[in-house]
């Protein structure tokens, strides 16, 4: 038994089980890369073992790369190379003369999901999901994701899971044919194993994904197919690079099989990687991720807080315009301004606004008059002390919006909300 470090092996009967434990989520890293091949070079070498299980401690299988460990400093060429040898490893587990079965749960994603597809056969708790959701972080698939998810459920199902980085559920999984069995969660080890054993008994070679190819579309019809695709993709992928990067990938490899396929994978993968949308993508999502353990927040014990008194730090187009839609909501709007004729100009604004209704027998004048009374302009920041909200609204300068915050941070409270308005400068002559 190997159980040092993020990846251990032991024995059930003559199956080797090679368990990814690396908490919360089983996260992929050049480390558990490492280990995962120690383990698997070990149980292949064991002529006792018979049959391989790859699954995941914990709840989950692996839900992907841990994308903290991708190192981008280094030269693009060297992380090809890392990428090849990940890639070789997942071909070795596809090559092996004993059956390897992937028990995946929880969830199994992006490089978990690729791992799995490299085993021979998949069986799945029933509760979790499975996809390949590396076009949410300008990413795609960069383990042979773009051609083995395609050959395994389809090219219409395959497009939706890498493409639109939609995940499925244990049960779709099945109805594709991405998973062999689905069974309950607690007996997935057991029924795996024994799976295993049964695929021993019936005698191998036993199946490569890559090289499956009776749910992909003639060759006579790829170009059509895929004109098609594009313009679906790119439909829903908007300004996002990375899916149609994805379909290019993809369609290579159905048209010239997974071995060119694959190398245009990488291309692809590098490209995202290293000229791409990814950096900064991957950047947002640890800095979404970092708002969620902002010191003290637990602290407050808060499921929210009504919303009664507004501050508006800008009078220009989107500042007045913001504070007058606050005043509709029967707000108490306090409008700051760094000069008293710009302060005057925005109440003007925001009088005609109320004016023109009263014009039009949309308010009345007691309502224009209990509206305005809401107001309070105001050219100190002390004066929005004890508000539920701040806004800022001013000119699209990165040191204006810097500067304006932190006097806005310096006069709340700490469990006061603050937004930031964004515009093009045309927009926001203040």
């Amino acid at each position: 038994m190997s159980n040092e470090g993020k990846v251990t092996l032991e024995r059930l009967d003559s199956v080797a089980v090679i368990t990814i434990d690396h908490p919360p989520v089983n996260a992929l890293s050049p480390t558990v890369f490492k280990e995962l091949a120690e383990r698997f070079t070990e149980a292949g070498a064991d002529d006792s073992v018979e049959a391989i299980v790859l699954t995941g401690a914990g709840k989950n299988f692996s839900a992907g790369m841990d994308l903290s460990t991708v190192d981008i400093s280094v030269e693009p060429e060297v992380f090809r190379k890392n990428n090849i040898q990940i890639n070789q490893f997942a071909e070795m587990m596809e090559d092996s003369a004993k059956p390897v079965v992937a028990a995946v749960k929880g969830a199994t994603l992006g490089g978990g999901l690729e791992f799995a597809m490299s085993c021979h056969y998949r069986v799945a708790a029933d509760v979790g999901q499975l996809g390949q959701p590396e076009v949410n972080v300008g990413l795609i698939p960069g383990m042979g994701g773009t051609q083995r998810c395609p050959r395994l459920v389809g090219l219409a199902d395959g497009l939706m899971m890498v493409c639109g980085g939609r995940p499925i559920k244990p049960e779709r999984a099945l109805v594709l044919g991405l998973v062999d069995e689905v069974v309950p969660a607690d007996e997935l080890l057991d029924r795996a194993v024994a799976f295993a054993i049964e695929r021993v008994k019936e005698g191998g070679p036993y199946p490569k994904s890559r090289d499956l190819a009776d749910k992909l579309p003639d060759a006579g019809m790829v170009d059509q197919i895929f004109q098609m695709a594009a313009m679906q993709v790119k439909k829903q992928a908007g300004q996002m690079e990375a899916p149609l990067k994805a379909l290019e990938a993809i369609k290579v490899g159905v048209a010239e099989g997974y071995e060119k396929g694959r190398a245009r994978e990488l291309d692809e993968f590098i490209e995202c990687m290293f000229e791409g949308q990814a950096p900064a993508m991957i950047n947002l999502f640890f800095a979404q991720r970092a708002t969620t353990h902002v010191p003290g927040m637990k602290d407050l014990k808060s499921k929210g807080k009504p919303v009664n008194k507004v501050a508006v730090v800008g009078g220009g187009l989107m500042g007045r315009d913001i504070a007058f839609i606050n005043l509709l909501g029967h707000k108490e709007v306090a409008l700051i301004e760094v000069g008293q004729d710009r302060l005057d100009a925005a109440v003007e604004a925001i009088r005609g606004h109320c004016q023109r209704r009263v014009d039009r027998g949309r308010m009345s004048v007691e309502k224009m008059n209990d509206t305005l009374g809401r107001l309070k302009p105001t050219l100190d920041y002390a004066d929005i002390a004890g508000v539920d909200l701040v806004i800022e609204a001013v000119f699209e300068k990165m040191e204006i919006k810097k500067e304006v915050l932190a006097k806005i941070n310096d006069a709340v409270s700490r469990d006061t909300f603050i937004g930031s308005n964004t515009s093009e400068p045309s927009s926001s002559k203040q």
